[in-house]
């Protein structure tokens, strides 16, 4: 996970076995270092109702899957809707993530 402001990692998660548990792995470190967020930023892997949830106060960002469904909660349903209604200025906000993936290079 970055800091888009200062370009700076907070956390990071490996596994060999998942994206999940790399994901959880991340999340032990932010939730362990007192780590505030205000926006996020999430692959395909991670783009459902269960991890958008995981970040109550904070902006999610999500590239919806083909399959996806309006079933789950308010932040979901907020989430896809903006989506919709927002496309253009929905996609360059998540695609604000390659920061973070261009830091692997």
């Amino acid at each position: 996970m970055l800091d888009l402001d200062s370009k700076m990692y907070v956390a990071y998660g490996m596994s060999l076995k998942s994206e999940k548990e790399a994901f959880d792995k991340a999340m032990e470190i932010v939730k362990d270092a007192n780590i505030k967020i205000n926006g996020m930023r999430l692959d395909k892997y991670c783009s459902l109702p269960s991890y958008v949830d995981k970040f109550e106060k904070a902006k999610v960002y999500v590239m919806p899957r083909k399959n996806a469904t309006l079933r789950g909660s308010w932040k979901w349903k907020d989430t896809m809707k903006e989506f919709v209604c927002d496309t253009l200025s929905y996609i360059e906000q998540y695609f604000l993530r390659n920061n973070s993936e261009s830091g692997f290079l």
